[in-house]
């Protein structure tokens, strides 16, 4: 640990000085939005705010697991960080209609999430899920379809209509804000996991 510290605090110190910069712009751009009356795009704006607080904690995660010589640790994370940041500039760069794509993509995930979990629940040692919760669900992916369309399902499918493409994964995501060389540094830190 000592030689650890040794050959890289300085980095680690500076690590964290952006990471506490970045925590306290994060702060006060919430702060400045609470208390304005305006409402220029309110959902990228808040989802963009959810975004760098998701990032910032990552960055605490990575740099916990780098100064405890847990390398592979902080390069799993940094693969999170990557996706948030390529999530992050695409939404940026298209904006508020976007922005309600992505949120509304959640009754996607929750859909898919109930049937993993409809699979599972016995060996798990769960009650099953509710006929309720059951038909919730599923009546807000069938509304979340019908709005956007059935390229809507897909993993990346809040992306489709603005990307062109009928079923995004993450590297159109990465090409679309301008990361697609990380895809090279993607791929190594998932060997590691």
């Amino acid at each position: 640990s000592a030689n650890l510290h040794n050959r890289w605090g300085a980095a680690f110190a500076t690590l964290r000085m952006m990471y506490t910069i970045s925590v306290e712009i994060g702060g006060g751009i919430a702060a400045a939005r609470r208390r304005s009356r305006a409402r220029h795009k309110p959902l990228l704006n808040d989802t963009m705010l959810h975004l760098h607080a998701r990032a910032c904690q990552v960055v605490f995660e990575i740099i916990t697991l780098m100064e405890n010589g847990l390398a592979d640790g902080a390069m799993a994370r940094w693969r999170t960080l990557h996706e948030i940041t390529v999530v992050a500039t695409v939404l940026a760069e298209h904006g508020e209609e976007l922005a309600i794509r992505y949120r509304s993509h959640a009754a996607i995930e929750v859909k898919r999430a109930m049937d993993r979990f409809v699979l599972s629940y016995e060996q798990l040692g769960f009650a099953p899920p509710t006929e309720r919760d059951v038909a919730e669900t599923e009546l807000e992916y069938r509304a979340c379809l019908d709005r956007f369309g059935d390229n809507f399902g897909s993993e990346y499918g809040w992306a489709a209509q603005h990307l062109g493409i009928r079923k995004p994964r993450l590297v159109d995501l990465e090409v679309a804000a301008g990361k697609g060389a990380m895809q090279s540094y993607y791929r190594m830190a998932s060997y590691n996991v």
